[in-house]
C-alpha cells in the first residue's frame, strides 16, 4: 500500500503528522515519512525558489526513488507552494509521475474561510508580513504575479474549489480519499477511510499545534514590521537573526555540552516574536 498525503496544508496537518498518521501507518504495517524526514531522506527542490511551485518541479531524476510500495508519505507542499490553487493541477500531474497512478492519494480539506485565515496567519508566523490585498490575489493577478517572479507568497483565492481539486486527483489516480479538517480527531471516520477497524483504537494527546494569532496580534505584527522597516530592519532580523547570534558554550564535558545545546535551542525557540505576541 502506498499512501500519499499531498495536502492541503493548514487543515490540521501538524496534528495529523504528529499524533495520527504514524499510528495509522503502524497499524497498516507500512513506513511513515513526514515532511521533516522527507527533506532529510531525499535531495529535492523545496519549491520555495522563485519560479518553482513543487518540490520536484525541476528534479525529474528523483522520480525513480518513489517507485516502490508500502509507505505513507505526508508532505503538504506536494499540492503546490503555499497550497495555492494556481498550482494544483500542475502539481497533481507531477505527483502522478513521481508516485504512479496506483498510489492512494489523501486530501485533507477545510472550509474556505478557515483555510485562508490559517494560511494568512501562517505567513505571519514565518515573518512573511504582507497586507491582505497583496497576498490574496485574483486569478489574473496571480498569473501575472507568478510570471513576473516577484515572490512566492500569494494565493489565488478566486479559483479555490475543493470539488475541482478532488476531481483533478480522481482523474489522475485510481483511489482518492478525502478527510475534512473537522473530522481529523474522529477515529471512526478515519477507520472507514483507511478501511481498517483497528484505527478506531488509536489514542492521541489533546494538544494544539500552531496556534493562530488573534486579530489584534495580526494588526500589532503588521504595525511592528512596518515600524522596523523605517530603520531598514524587520521582525525577522530583530528577533530571529539576533537570537541566532547567542553563542554556544563548549567545554570538555559531554553532558554539559548536551544540556547547553538543549537549553540554547529552547531559548532560541522561545525568544521569537510569537513568544512575545
Amino acid at each position: 500500500m502506498k499512501i500519499i498525503h499531498v495536502g492541503l496544508g493548514k487543515t490540521g496537518t501538524t496534528f495529523l503528522q504528529n499524533e495520527i498518521f504514524p499510528k495509522v501507518a503502524k497499524i497498516l504495517n507500512i513506513e511513515f515519512i513526514d515532511s521533516k524526514n522527507f527533506e532529510k531522506k531525499y535531495n529535492h527542490n523545496s519549491g520555495n525558489e522563485i519560479g518553482t511551485f513543487h518540490p520536484f518541479h525541476t528534479k525529474k531524476k528523483a522520480i525513480k526513488k518513489f517507485h516502490y510500495d508500502d509507505y505513507f508519505l505526508s508532505y503538504e507542499t506536494l499540492c503546490g507552494h503555499e497550497c495555492n490553487p494556481l498550482f494544483w493541477k500542475k502539481s497533481a500531474k507531477i505527483n502522478q509521475k513521481i508516485f504512479g497512478k496506483n498510489a492512494t492519494v489523501l486530501l485533507t480539506v477545510a472550509d474556505p474561510l478557515d483555510f485562508f485565515s490559517s494560511l494568512y496567519c501562517g505567513m505571519y508566523h514565518a515573518y512573511i508580513i504582507k497586507n491582505e490585498k497583496d497576498f490574496f490575489l485574483t486569478h489574473i493577478q496571480s498569473q501575472k504575479y507568478f510570471k513576473n517572479k516577484k515572490d512566492k507568497h500569494f494565493v489565488d483565492y478566486e479559483i479555490y474549489d475543493i470539488a475541482k481539486l478532488i476531481n483533478i486527483y480522481k482523474n489522475l489516480f485510481n483511489k482518492v480519499i478525502v478527510l475534512k479538517k473537522k473530522d481529523i480527531k474522529n477515529m471512526k471516520i478515519l477507520s472507514e477511510l483507511f478501511e481498517n477497524n483497528d484505527i478506531q483504537k488509536i489514542k492521541f494527546k489533546k494538544v494544539y499545534y500552531n496556534r493562530s494569532y488573534s486579530k489584534f496580534s495580526m494588526k500589532l505584527t503588521y504595525i511592528a514590521e512596518n515600524f522596523l522597516k523605517l530603520f531598514n530592519s524587520s521582525l525577522y532580523n530583530f528577533f530571529n537573526l539576533s537570537v541566532r547570534k547567542i553563542p554556544n558554550i563548549n567545554i570538555n564535558n559531554k553532558l554539559f555540552n548536551i544540556i547547553n545545546r538543549k537549553i540554547l535551542y529552547r531559548l532560541r525557540y522561545e525568544l521569537r516574536w510569537r513568544f512575545f505576541i
